[in-house]
């Protein structure tokens, strides 16, 4: 099976194997979707807040928070979730 640029060999797998594969996929693509959700949310937020004239800073730096300068770390799997809403 091609996917993308990859190749996976499904057929020696089990159907077992198989049904383990897509359970992981499915579970992948819900932490994907999350942390997307999450992404979008944030940056309603900030957003939200300039149209008001209101900025999200640093109480120790004074750094005005800015969504591009953050990404979604998933304690769960181990890793960041970049996706298509890093620019």
């Amino acid at each position: 099976m091609r996917i993308g640029k990859t190749i996976l060999d499904l057929e020696n797998l089990t159907e077992d194997d198989l049904s383990e594969v897509i359970k992981e996929a499915k579970h992948l693509r819900s932490r994907k979707a999350d942390a997307r959700n999450l992404r979008e949310g944030f940056s309603a937020m900030l957003e939200g807040a300039k149209e008001h004239n209101f900025s999200i800073c640093s109480k120790y730096t004074g750094e005005v928070l800015k969504a591009d300068d953050w990404v979604v770390y998933d304690n769960d799997l181990q890793c960041l979730h970049e996706g298509d809403w890093i620019h």
